[in-house]
């Protein structure tokens, strides 16, 4: 590595040291020199740019209506089209059941479109909790005349329990009906057992409750 001489006459400091000197975070850095900085910027992650005007609307993955003008399933959107899709129809929430909030609502909220956060982690069932809070949602949503839209990742497991829930609740079903009309209105819905036995177990307090 080059050397580079401070005037005066003093001794001359490591390209390395002057490095670390201008820029102390890069003191910890396991690579040398220039190439440390380079590699930053290219690490440096851009928020998402805020899409303001309307954008054409594209129906989100594996989208389908469990309760139709009231509950509809899909996939995580991906596109500020997807979002824009829920606007047009007339929904006024949408529910993310994965961890993070999914960029495209970032990007693009849509306008009069509500976000709501009951996050579960994959292939787990909600809490009896979460479970209750979504059903008041919906319930709420029916006595304003509007929708609601939830996802996960892909529209089966985590969406499927949610749906089935909804559907014991709102139909009065018993959970094992519940469960085979879930799976022929979104198929592949509900892909674990601990997701089966968390509808058997909302259905018991549903019970209970009466």
């Amino acid at each position: 590595m080059g050397r580079r001489k401070v005037d005066g006459g003093q001794k001359s400091e490591n390209a390395d040291e002057v490095l670390r000197r201008r820029s102390p975070r890069l003191l910890n850095s396991p690579l040398k020199g220039v190439r440390s900085v380079e590699i930053q910027k290219t690490k440096a992650s851009k928020s998402p740019k805020i899409i303001s005007e309307i954008v054409a609307p594209k129906r989100p993955p594996k989208f389908s209506y469990v309760v139709e003008d009231l509950l509809a399933g899909h996939g995580r959107p991906t596109l500020p089209g997807h979002v824009q899709y829920l606007c047009d129809e007339g929904f006024s929430y949408i529910v993310t059941l994965t961890q993070n909030k999914p960029r495209a609502l970032v990007q693009y909220p849509g306008k009069n479109l509500e976000w709501m956060h009951i996050p579960v982690q994959d292939e787990t069932p909600p809490t009896l909790e979460q479970i209750w809070e979504f059903v008041k949602l919906v319930d709420e949503a029916k006595e304003k005349k509007t929708k609601v839209s939830v996802h996960c990742a892909w529209g089966r497991g985590r969406t499927g329990t949610m749906c089935a829930c909804y559907l014991l609740h709102e139909k009065d079903l018993s959970a094992n009906d519940a469960i085979a009309k879930i799976r022929i209105l979104r198929p592949g819905s509900i892909d674990t057992e601990k997701q089966i036995n968390s509808v058997k177990s909302f259905a018991q307090d549903v019970k209970n409750r009466k």
